[in-house]
């Protein structure tokens, strides 16, 4: 619908045409978010006692929505090599892979190897204290400084999603 205005200011004639659009039918609602939002996949694993291979811990918690391909969590495959103090992480899936990670709250009362300490709540850590790793599939994977006792926080999203924070999330 248009709506015809018009008036005298200053011995000008202003003209306005103001359009007012009438959705019959339509579905969205103005406070529905431009983009979807869903909980990452993700795993917390630590090593103690000089425990060198897998973790002696690990747990997983799988995405339940997501938009794209993702990755189970089991298909990230993390060894700690104690003898050259380096954490392996290898990407065991068909897709490349985002991973974000930090070193678990309390584990550490400071930065290590390359990786800041999340928050205590690990979903609550920043992005800036995240660090990413990019990794394709392969046996070979990609290598962080590591130590024997070592505690770590990992996320990731699908292929189409990507992690945001401050509450550690996939949008896309």
């Amino acid at each position: 619908m248009k709506q015809y205005s018009a008036s005298i200011l200053g011995g000008f004639l202003l003209f306005a045409v103001t359009t007012f659009a009438a959705c019959e039918g339509s579905t969205s609602s103005p406070n529905q978010p431009l983009f979807d939002e869903f909980t990452p996949t993700w795993t917390t694993a630590s090593w103690s006692g000089g425990a060198k291979g897998s973790p002696n811990d690990r747990r997983d918690e799988e995405a339940t929505q997501w938009k794209g391909s993702i990755c189970p969590a089991g298909s990230v495959i993390l060894s700690n090599h104690t003898e050259g103090s380096v954490l392996q992480i290898i990407n065991n899936c068909t897709i490349t892979v985002t991973y974000a990670l930090c070193v678990t709250s309390g584990s550490l009362s400071q930065p290590q190897f390359g990786l800041d300490v999340c928050a205590p709540d690990p979903f609550d850590t920043p992005l800036s204290r995240l660090t990413f790793k990019t990794i394709n599939p392969g046996p070979l994977g990609d290598f962080i400084n590591s130590t024997q006792n070592l505690s770590i926080q990992l996320f990731f999203c699908s292929n189409q999603m990507q992690l945001t924070a401050p509450e550690v999330r996939c949008i896309g």
